[in-house]
């Protein structure tokens, strides 16, 4: 993401035709955000939010940009490949232009490609080790292996020896059914909320348009009842992002099910999983860690003038 300081609103002029964004613009974004391995480049937080905040985007050459504009400060969201011919033109343009350029949320390499480039013009180069993602291999969460999934374990094994369950795909079908289990769970949440109001819209505006997005998961049936569904966001060998929702708390087990179920049924084939950020909670950084991380995605921030 790059922020851009001047004064007033601003507007890129000739440097590119910006769009509203809309559904058909997701598709266009989509092979530009199947390399991206950070969290907040997921399809989910750079698309289903854009319309929320009056987003446009555009196509320059290799890349895909997307830009919002709050209170005289217009933030850009920068997707492809930063080592492609005609990159440092680019950037050169948007620096000629706008004088100032904070990228955030880069990963070590693209922030090394930045370096190397502008390295006279670089004014700080920042990291948050609170905003690193955690990336986990796939089949450790479908095994549930270790002795830190042994209480995950017990739960799912009670909830299969003691209900009559199955799993289905999520389709145009059986989608409206996501919906009601999600009314059901934003009622015993207290939907007054904001964010439980604004996850069930999120959630209903990749229901409603499936084909628009590159989502997949599935609903858990318990004695034949719609109880518990899971959407997952794919992007490349990535399961970047989840929703996951339950109808009735006192199935012991119903959620570790869901979650098991969904991995093994609908992502069996996806190689790793980013769950995101620890954001420096004590909790989950606990949480997280305990189920040893493949690797961490590093991010990072950088000014240049």
């Amino acid at each position: 993401m790059i922020y851009i300081e001047k004064k007033g609103i601003i507007t890129f002029g000739d440097l590119m035709d910006f769009k509203r964004v809309d559904k058909e613009s997701f598709k266009v974004a989509i092979p530009y955000l199947q390399n991206e391995k950070i969290n907040e480049y997921g399809f989910t937080p750079t698309c289903v939010y854009a319309p929320m905040d009056n987003a446009k985007f555009a196509k320059r050459g290799e890349w895909f940009v997307l830009k919002f504009e709050d209170e005289g400060l217009e933030h850009i969201n920068i997707l492809g490949d930063f080592k492609a011919e005609g990159f440092e033109v680019f950037v050169k343009d948007l620096l000629n232009e706008f004088k100032i350029l904070r990228f955030d949320f880069l990963s070590k390499e693209k922030a090394e490609i930045l370096e190397k480039i502008f390295a006279e013009r670089v004014e700080s180069v920042k990291t948050d080790e609170t905003q690193w993602d955690y990336i986990y291999e796939i089949n450790d969460f479908i095994n549930m292996t270790g002795k830190q999934n042994r209480h995950k374990r017990e739960q799912y094994n009670a909830f299969v020896n003691n209900n009559n369950f199955r799993y289905e795909e999520i389709n145009e079908n059986n989608k409206s059914l996501c919906i009601e289990i999600c009314e059901t769970w934003c009622e015993r949440k207290d939907c007054s909320l904001c964010e439980y109001t604004c996850e069930k819209n999120i959630i209903k505006e990749i229901i409603d348009n499936l084909d628009c997005y590159p989502v997949k998961g599935g609903i858990l049936y318990v004695n034949e009842t719609p109880s518990a569904f899971f959407i997952g966001e794919v992007l490349g060998d990535t399961l970047m992002g989840y929703h996951q929702k339950t109808t009735q708390p006192l199935i012991k087990g119903l959620g570790t099910a869901i979650y098991i179920q969904s991995l093994e049924n609908s992502f069996k084939e996806i190689k790793y999983f980013n769950i995101g950020p620890d954001l420096g909670i004590d909790g989950l950084k606990q949480f997280k860690r305990m189920f040893k991380p493949f690797s961490m995605v590093e991010k990072y921030s950088m000014v240049i003038k």
